[in-house]
């Protein structure tokens, strides 16, 4: 799999922005049992469980969304400068 990745993705950058952003998005799924399980605010009885996962799995999913999507640009711009010298 590794191989894999380095053959789409020669840049080391973009291969560090990726896994960072996959990394981001995992930790997105346990950061609310992470944030509320210490919390000390009680949202058993309020039914704001859904806001409260809302609000802490936004920061990290918006953060590999925007990651992603400067790979995709990055990726775009290489490919316009390999068209410039052909």
């Amino acid at each position: 799999m590794f191989k894999l990745i380095k053959t789409m993705f020669p840049n080391n950058m973009v291969r560090c922005i990726l896994c960072l952003s996959i990394i981001l998005l995992i930790s997105s799924v346990f950061a609310p049992i992470l944030f509320t399980s210490f919390s000390i605010f009680d949202f058993s009885e309020t039914g704001q469980i859904g806001d409260t996962i809302q609000g802490i799995m936004s920061p990290f999913i918006g953060i590999a969304g925007i990651l992603l999507t400067f790979i995709a640009f990055y990726i775009q711009y290489e490919a316009n400068e390999k068209q410039k010298k052909h």
